[in-house]
């Protein structure tokens, strides 16, 4: 067997973990494998690597236990200690707690974890470059680029044993930490060495994000001509590709060619990158209109190549300040400031932003940063508050935008909503498969991650979220409203969106409650405190019993995860928990599994469609 034919692989893979926990199955599996075996365990860390590579924790975990239960079984078989399978064990457990700890954010445990994996020098060369990577990441959220520099080199160095594509990635990262420094013709060096790297392996996708990838950091130094040639490469190399596309608009606005620019984005697919296409479409009208100068948009497109520093923040604000007009530049900044922890500032831009009545694009982009901060404002309180308040300040917002109505007059209208809609505070333990993980957003350790609907599926999203056992809320709004979930560890613990029925609804369909009970629940939670769930009220105050409550919490996550699984456009944020983060209620906790959720709204999804 060979490593190429993936079905092959995935054939013997299901054959062996169906033969698990039978040991006389298994070692049987084993004999009729023969030679086979040692050519599937090489395919299988193989697998292993990639899927720790990316923090897949679950899917790693599944793997993990088949290539220990095997190397055991082959031991049985041939009369020898576990040796192999014992360290094979211990080794993934230390290289999971550590990266766990890297997507907690908890960067000192994390150290202890992995560092003794990089130093042992006994240890397969494909599992210390897994620890040296997760360190990088480590050494670059702490700030120390010098060290995270030298760790990337000694990944590098490691990945010389193992194979090409190993030692892609390890370029890769290397040209991203060195552009990250403003060392842009280092990086451009490695990315150089990554495209021979990717064009002698045949692999098109790596080798036209490599030339896409040079040609944004040529552009940024200023060196125009090389980085169109570079440009000319990718789309030759991936010519179905839309980013080499885009960027062509976006150098195009930054020249003022209008025509220019519009004509790139009709290239593109009408399904693809709406988000960024409406930007290059709305700038040029700015220009066209006369609302923004040439030179405001060059600064701006310059400025957007750049990594984030102090020095481009402080660029950007000046910006800003120069072009109040070009709406796109706050939002910019605002989300940069908010990455970086500067909440206030942050959340200033973002209410200018709505204030401004922005294009939709932009609306959809205030709504969630100012989501996320209220989150994020609101760690002290039990996760179920704490999305109610994403959901509020989400709506807030859009009222302002949508009918101008100033938030001091909303706030008598906005205690009705409180009065119904706090009721969202659950522990749902979703459990998934091993389906093919979706692509990974961009994200650091222990930091916000954001992106658009467009490139990633609300299913696949969260399935990235519980394979890699994050912890934390996420935030999505589109053009139907925000709605927010709340994680622990991969688990869903609480979901609400603009149309799923609320915990008080739910129970009054069910006759568990009656009207005048909702309304004094409500009355009560109003006059105690407006985070006070309505479940729990409804539990402590007026008796209903805890497993009445717990059906109709699961019916209302399965409600607002069949809603946002129909969102095509819009925006994304997930916000990690911190320390601070308050636990929750475990009075109402709840678990629902995550492949059953997800199957079950698209079969509810397939039969509206088929009525």
């Amino acid at each position: 067997m060979t490593l190429a034919p993936q079905a092959r692989f995935g054939t013997l893979r299901d054959e062996l973990t169906a033969a698990m926990e039978d040991p006389a199955r298994l070692a049987q599996a084993l004999l009729d494998l023969g030679d086979d075996l040692l050519e599937w365990l090489g395919a299988a860390y193989h697998e292993l690597r990639r899927m720790l590579e990316r923090g897949d924790l679950h899917g790693s975990e599944a793997l993990g236990d088949l290539i220990g239960a095997v190397l055991e079984a082959r031991a049985d078989n041939a009369g020898e200690p576990h040796t192999d399978a014992d360290q094979h064990r211990a080794t993934l457990a230390a290289l999971n707690d550590g990266i766990g700890a890297v997507l907690d954010g908890d960067l000192a445990k994390a150290k202890r974890s992995l560092e003794p994996i990089f130093i042992a020098t006994n240890m397969p060369a494909s599992v210390r470059w897994i620890a040296a990577i997760w360190l990088t990441n480590v050494l670059a959220e702490e700030g120390d680029r010098r060290a995270a520099l030298s760790q990337s080199r000694d990944a590098l160095e490691i990945a010389q044993d193992i194979d090409e594509q190993t030692r892609a990635t390890s370029l890769c990262k290397l040209a991203e930490l060195y552009h990250a420094a403003g060392l842009g013709e280092r990086s451009v060096k490695y990315l150089s060495e990554a495209v021979e790297v990717y064009r002698a392996a045949e692999d098109e996708l790596g080798l036209a994000a490599a030339h896409l990838s040079k040609a944004r950091i040529l552009s940024s130094m200023d060196e125009d001509e090389a980085a169109l040639e570079e440009l000319e490469l990718a789309q030759q190399a991936r010519p179905d590709w839309e980013a080499p596309h885009l960027f062509r608009a976006w150098r195009a606005l930054g020249a003022g060619e209008v025509e220019t620019a519009r004509t790139f984005v009709a290239e593109l697919k009408e399904n693809e990158t709406s988000r960024e296409r409406g930007q290059v479409l709305e700038i040029a009208e700015l220009l066209k209109a006369g609302a923004a100068d040439g030179a405001a948009v060059r600064e701006l497109l310059r400025l957007r190549e750049l990594p984030p520093s102090e020095k481009a923040n402080e660029a950007l604000a000046a910006l800003v300040e120069r072009a109040p007009g070009l709406l796109h530049a706050r939002d910019m900044i605002a989300w940069r400031l908010l990455r970086a922890g500067q909440t206030e500032q942050a959340e200033a831009h973002f209410n200018q932003l709505v204030e401004e009545h922005p294009p939709l694009g932009l609306k959809t982009s205030a709504v969630l940063g100012l989501g996320l901060i209220a989150n994020r404002n609101s760690l002290s309180q039990q996760p179920g508050a704490r999305m109610y308040a994403a959901k509020a300040a989400g709506y807030k917002a859009l009222v302002r935008m949508d009918e101008g109505v100033k938030p001091a007059q909303e706030d008598k209208e906005e205690e009705i909503e409180i009065e119904i809609d706090i009721d969202i505070d659950i522990d749902v333990e979703l459990d998934g498969g091993s389906s093919p993980a979706p692509p990974r957003p961009q994200m650091s350790a222990g930091s916000a991650i954001d992106g658009d609907l467009q490139h990633f599926r609300i299913t696949d999203l969260i399935d990235f979220l519980y394979r890699s056992r994050r912890s934390g809320t996420l935030v999505v709004t589109s053009v139907h409203g925000i709605a927010a979930l709340h994680l622990r560890r991969g688990n869903i613990t609480g979901a609400t969106s603009p149309g799923c029925k609320n915990i008080g609804d739910i129970l009054l369909e069910e006759e568990v409650i009656s009207s005048d009970m909702l309304a004094e629940a409500a009355e009560y939670q109003r006059e105690s405190s407006a985070t006070q769930l309505l479940g729990a009220i409804f539990v402590e105050r007026f008796g209903i019993e805890t497993e009445r409550v717990r059906i109709a919490l699961r019916v209302q996550i399965q409600s607002a995860v069949k809603e946002i699984v129909t969102w095509n456009e819009g925006r994304f944020a997930f916000d990690p928990d911190g320390s601070a983060s308050a636990p929750a209620d475990a009075t109402l906790d709840v678990e629902v599994d995550t492949l059953g959720v997800l199957l079950e709204a698209a079969r509810i999804r397939d039969e509206e469609n088929r009525r």
